[in-house]
């Protein structure tokens, strides 16, 4: 939860001062260009941490579709007459028990290029122990600052900030073990701005019926568009607490004197539902009774919708609110935030944290009711020595956790004939040692599970609650064994590619890989991976999948094997395959078939022009 924000000359604000946020923070009052400031300056941020190119340094909007403010240029942001030419925003954050990062404040300051551009002047990202600072110098470069320090090599334009609130991969590169740490802030600011819900001032006018999509509540939309939607999935989702948020709703909107009781209506048969005002003994249609209620109700259901440690900003509406009802309104944030407080320590739960609590009472692991970690002194029975955890292995490891624990995981043993394929490599690469580019195994496998993801699609799709998600892409993720630990690069568009296109592409993204130089577009989109440890030996594993893909390929070092032909045994190269799959979206038949298909294709790569 954003906890508060300064700004210094930017707009209205000299300086505003360190101004308090609270969980949920509602801006009563008349009008004004400081109240529009502190609200905008944290949507810019959020739009900027959300926007699709790395590498702009602050988002002033303009794409109507994604943008949630739009600011024009740099002169319309900075105060008049501010000396120098820059202005600041400041914030401090707290994340929940348990989170890597618990504490951190962001302080980023701006000015402009030449061509008129945005561009970052200081970055600095602290917690209680460290400080990191990003600071331009001339001619664009950047210098990179280690609490107070700079550090050696730290300086050129390939260090500058990204998305205005995170380090290049080779700014983090560079900071070694310090790098895991800025990487853990940067992550835990992003989610602290993707977690702030807006609700300006206009409130759409609400349709006479909608269809439910029979989804959560999700946001209610800067314009309350989606309230109706989010109090209907509170009334007819099934479940513990069904029907909590419409009756909270109802109160305050009775305790306000603007309706007695709300209830949802289905509309005969169809998948249509009303929302009916209930007020002295009269039922009528919400787009039928004023427009009071459809003014506060979006107010209303962010209230009592908001999740645990979100930073909701409300705007009065621009329509006049009674006294009665901004009292009201008042007091029922002071309890929304109390809640939202106790939510954060950990002495209560939200009703989607009880939905997901385990049955049964009180485990101590992590919550799958778990006996807790051993705590054992392996001193007492011998030399011990202690190393910390790599960088990757810190990063990976809850990840990989959480995919071993939460996905039903089965894993399939197979074996392909690549005998001929094998040969057709080895040929290949005669034939074009000039090239420089060497063909291996791992690029005929990757083209080979592309025809299996297509003929096979449930293996190229993802979970999203109760729905399937079927891509229409090939990116092949295959993991890389680095000095760090292990990384997975993801070759996009695989099914567009030829073999020699994709050997080069594997080669720059593992020698980035051993370089500590991928970034995060180069590890992410993947639809499928492939875990090879043909160059180690083996024989089968059951890897990890890599949620959200739902299947992965493990493959050992090929070995000569005799294989009955019919009349005798003959010598073939075979290649163990372990294809482990999530029992949720695919059953045994058809990871069996999938497997069968691709020793198909490596044993006749012919096949994979039917």
């Amino acid at each position: 939860m954003i906890k508060h924000l300064q700004l210094k000359n930017l707009k209205a604000w000299r300086d505003s001062g360190s101004v308090r946020l609270a969980p949920v923070t509602m801006l009563l009052g008349s009008n004004s260009s400081g109240k529009s400031t502190l609200l905008q300056s944290l949507l810019l941020l959020k739009q900027t941490a959300a926007a699709p190119d790395r590498t702009v340094h602050l988002n002033l909007g303009g794409d109507e579709a994604h943008d949630m403010v739009s600011l024009g240029s740099f002169d319309a942001l900075l105060a008049h007459g501010a000396t120098p030419r820059q202005f600041e925003i400041v914030l401090e954050f707290e994340r929940p028990e348990g989170e890597r990062v618990r504490q951190g404040r962001f302080a980023c300051s701006y000015g402009q290029t030449a061509s008129g551009a945005v561009v970052v002047q200081a970055l600095s990202l602290s917690t209680v122990a460290r400080e990191f600072r990003a600071v331009r110098r001339e001619r664009g470069a950047y210098a990179v600052w280690v609490d107070g320090e700079p550090r050696p090599r730290g300086k050129g334009l390939h260090l500058a900030p990204e998305r205005s609130i995170a380090f290049s991969a080779e700014a983090i590169a560079l900071l070694g073990p310090d790098g895991a740490h800025l990487q853990d802030l940067s992550l835990a600011l992003r989610r602290e701005l993707e977690a702030i819900v807006y609700l300006g001032p206009l409130r759409q006018r609400p349709a006479r019926d909608q269809v439910w999509n029979k989804g959560g509540s999700g946001s209610v939309g800067a314009e309350g568009q989606q309230a109706i939607n989010a109090l209907l999935s509170d009334a007819l989702q099934p479940g513990a607490g069904q029907g909590a948020v419409l009756r909270s709703v109802s109160a305050g909107l009775q305790r306000m004197g603007l309706a007695d009781r709300i209830e949802v209506r289905q509309l005969g048969r169809s998948s249509r539902y009303e929302l009916l005002v209930h007020k002295d003994g009269v039922a009528a249609n919400l787009r039928d009774v004023g427009v009071g209620v459809a003014q506060v109700l979006p107010v209303l259901t962010v209230a009592y919708s908001v999740p645990p440690g979100s930073t909701v900003l409300l705007e009065e509406p621009e329509i006049h609110l009674h006294p009665l009802a901004q009292a009201v309104l008042a007091e029922l944030f002071a309890d929304v935030q109390a809640f939202t407080q106790r939510v954060m320590t950990g002495s209560v739960q939200t009703k989607a944290q009880a939905a997901k609590a385990p049955a049964g009472g009180g485990g101590t692991g992590v919550g799958l009711d778990l006996l807790p970690w051993p705590k054992v002194d392996f001193s007492k029975f011998g030399p011990v020595e202690r190393k910390e955890l790599g960088r990757i292995k810190k990063i990976s490891g809850a990840n990989l956790t959480r995919n071993a624990v939460v996905i039903p995981a089965v894993t399939n043993h197979d074996d392909a004939d690549i005998t001929d394929l094998e040969a057709f490599r080895v040929q290949l690469n005669k034939e074009n040692e000039k090239s420089g580019i060497k063909v291996t195994m791992l690029a005929f496998l990757i083209k080979a599970c592309v025809a299996a993801l297509k003929k096979f699609p449930d293996f190229n799709s993802s979970l999203d609650g109760d729905s399937l998600v079927y891509k229409q892409y090939f990116h092949i993720g295959f993991a890389a064994d680095t000095p760090n630990g292990l990384v997975v690069p993801v070759l996009k568009d695989a099914d567009k590619k030829g073999i020699f296109q994709i050997s080069q592409e594997m080669s720059e993204l593992a020698k980035k890989a051993r370089d500590g130089k991928l970034g995060p577009a180069d590890m992410s989109g993947a639809c499928f991976t492939i875990s090879s440890l043909g160059g180690i030996g083996g024989r089968y594993f059951t890897p990890i999948i890599n949620a959200p893909e739902v299947a992965i390929l493990g493959v050992c070092k090929s070995q000569m094997e005799p294989v009955w032909d019919g009349k005798q045994f003959v010598p073939r190269l075979m290649l163990p395959l372990s294809l482990t799959w999530d029992h949720r979206v695919i059953d045994g038949a058809a990871a069996a078939r999938f497997n069968v298909y691709l020793g198909q294709i490596l044993a006749d790569y012919r096949r994979i022009l039917l």
